[in-house]
């Protein structure tokens, strides 16, 4: 069975080098805080609260690459004490506790993004909003550690027949992007694109399309160089974009789940998408992924159980992968 940590945090912050953080996430990883600004986070948050997690890994382990994906869902007034305002700053600690070096975003309106930027220092973002190609609507933003990579080019393109050109396609009822980023790592100068996309919910043929069209611009924007793909796919693992995406009969560069690629067996639980409602156990249907180019490594996958005063602290759970990053090819 799986250990957990437990550490209280007292009132007054602690002075200290290093600080392992743990989460209340059964199945996310322990981290070790280095930063005095992460430091401050810990302590406004915790609050003496107790907070766990299974100290089975640590972020940076042998030059790994933690990378999420996280549905954050929408500011809605409508969604009451779980709207953004009552959950943001307790969102921002936990992501700030997990420390990826990638974060992928979905749902994220421009205050979202905005406020996000500002609380993840030393991280550039990447991405624009979906109805205007600048910052109108939601973003399918991309993070990332301005210490650990460089963006050497970086898009976005829609889901329609025709990529540059705001706006919906086939039977979608809202527009649905992709934004991409190619990162240079800078102390191994190894490249890795990263696509980040939200499949429409309502259209059947939408979703079809749109996974037949993300294959074929990864090739064409990627080429042979190791790609993750991010997002939230309105997609189970038994439907055909699913299917179309993972297919090894396309000539497009093929993906695979990183679930299925991962080295140790995944933690956490299967489903994604739960609402914001804390149940025992956790259901819904997984529908958040991280898929990988054949040449990347998984080292580890998993599901964050991320809990809140209210409840979780999106209508979606983060999914996380640590992935190895070799030199330049």
């Amino acid at each position: 069975m799986m250990k957990s940590a437990i550490l209280r945090f007292p009132s007054r912050l602690m002075h200290a080098a290093t600080l392992v953080v743990v989460l209340a996430c059964a199945a996310c990883t322990a981290t070790s805080v280095q930063n005095a600004d992460l430091l401050q986070a810990a302590g406004t948050h915790a609050g003496g609260e107790a907070l766990s997690v299974a100290p089975d890994t640590v972020a940076g382990d042998s030059g790994a690459v933690r990378i999420m994906t996280w549905n954050i869902r929408c500011n809605a007034p409508s969604d009451g004490i779980h709207a953004w305002p009552q959950r943001r700053d307790e969102f921002l600690s936990f992501l700030l506790f997990q420390q990826p070096d990638i974060f992928c975003i979905q749902e994220g309106l421009p205050d979202q993004v905005a406020f996000l930027r500002d609380g993840l220092r030393g991280f550039d973002m990447r991405g624009v909003g979906r109805d205007d190609g600048k910052v109108k609507g939601e973003h399918s933003a991309i993070y990332f550690n301005r210490a650990r990579f460089v963006s050497a080019a970086d898009g976005t393109f829609w889901l329609s027949p025709t990529p540059s050109v705001p706006g919906k396609g086939w039977d979608a009822a809202l527009p649905r992007i992709v934004t991409w980023v190619r990162l240079v790592d800078s102390s191994t100068a190894s490249i890795l694109y990263v696509f980040n996309t939200h499949f429409d919910h309502i259209g059947t043929e939408a979703r079809q399309n749109s996974a037949r069209l993300l294959r074929s611009k990864i090739g064409e924007i990627a080429g042979r160089f190791p790609v993750v793909v991010a997002g939230d796919f309105n997609s189970v693992d038994t439907d055909l974009p699913y299917r179309i995406l993972t297919s090894p009969d396309l000539a497009t560069p093929r993906l695979e789940d990183a679930i299925r690629r991962s080295v140790t067996p995944h933690r956490g639980p299967s489903a994604t998408f739960t609402g914001f409602e804390l149940v025992d156990p956790v259901s819904g249907p997984r529908i958040d992924y991280l898929f990988v180019s054949e040449s990347l490594s998984v080292l580890r996958h998993w599901t964050c159980l991320a809990q809140g005063t209210s409840g979780f602290l999106s209508d979606h759970l983060p999914v996380v992968i640590e992935i190895s990053l070799l030199g330049p090819p």
